[in-house]
């Protein structure tokens, strides 16, 4: 007889990110120091990055991971993570291109049939933090010094290969330094294609000049983020489906449940659920201008 137990409340579970790993369990060896993951603060609820050296997939499409480490609880860092070292990415907006939600990341696609070129690698990830054009500038900054690294030839000879590490340092540093504003997940609708993005709302990362003319195109490893027109208004479904968020008694900001009403209370509390309440909030004032009632009134 196999022996189970005791469960913790706090125990964590791991979960895969890429499209291949997604529907997989996922079991840590049992002799890890993190075979048992537990979590040291239940009142944060954004996602955090577990790294693994070596895995195996045993015939039950069961995934039994080694070498493992879990990276510092930093909110948003799984994204930041992804949009950074990924060789290519596409930016999610809702709807109304009124704000980013998430981004698909891999391999990217073919430029003419919109097919990807590794989808079993492709990772779709939702955005939990506010993720705004000053953050996405400054990750594409970190990527063109990237494939200065990786391309020294490039651009005026092999140059300064230790000046342009301290680059990425400062950089990097000032990315995970810089304050943070907590936002509810979004999931995309149209999960793992590519090529989403209406090309008439396309802003090119590159200079007038540059041979560059799209997301696929040229030759860097890291290719540039392109940016994209954002709207004003949102829709009405949209502010609709808003403001009924902002009532109902389950947090959907959040994406959780409570079973009474001292856990709901408590939540309420927490500064996470409070900052995306303001956020989602101001959303509403900036884009809605019909009537409603707002449930701190």
């Amino acid at each position: 007889h196999n022996l189970k137990g005791p469960i913790s409340p706090l125990e964590m579970s791991v979960n895969g990110i890429s499209r291949n790993s997604t529907s997989k369990t996922v079991n840590i060896e049992c002799k890890s120091v993190n075979s048992v993951l537990l979590d040291t603060d239940p009142k944060d609820y954004h996602e955090r990055l577990f790294v693994v050296g070596n895995l195996c997939l045993n015939e039950s499409d069961k995934l039994t991971l080694w070498d493992t480490t879990m990276m510092p609880n930093i909110p948003g860092m799984p994204a930041y993570i992804c949009l950074i070292f990924s060789p290519c990415v596409e930016i999610r907006y809702n709807s109304s291109y009124t704000k980013m939600i998430g981004a698909i990341c891999g391999l990217g696609y073919h430029p003419e049939t919109g097919r990807p070129l590794f989808e079993e690698n492709d990772i779709e990830i939702t955005f939990d933090t506010v993720i705004d054009f000053n953050l996405l500038n400054k990750i594409n900054i970190i990527r063109t010094l990237l494939n200065r690294c990786v391309n020294p030839e490039d651009e005026g000879g092999p140059g300064d290969i230790f000046q342009i590490q301290h680059s990425l340092q400062q950089s990097l540093k000032e990315i995970f330094s810089q304050p943070t504003k907590f936002k509810g997940p979004e999931p995309y609708a149209r999960k793992y294609m590519w090529s989403e993005i209406q090309k008439s709302r396309l802003i090119s990362p590159y200079q007038e000049n540059s041979p560059v003319n799209h997301p696929m195109g040229g030759s860097d490893i890291y290719k540039l983020i392109w940016g994209t027109i954002l709207s004003q208004q949102m829709s009405f479904s949209e502010c609709r489906e808003l403001m009924f968020d902002l009532k109902t008694l389950r947090c959907p900001l959040c994406q959780l449940s409570f079973t009474n009403e001292q856990s709901i209370a408590m939540h309420f509390d927490n500064y996470q659920h409070i900052e995306r309440y303001k956020l989602a909030r101001k959303e509403l004032y900036e884009h809605y201008t019909g009537p409603f009632q707002d449930i701190n009134n």
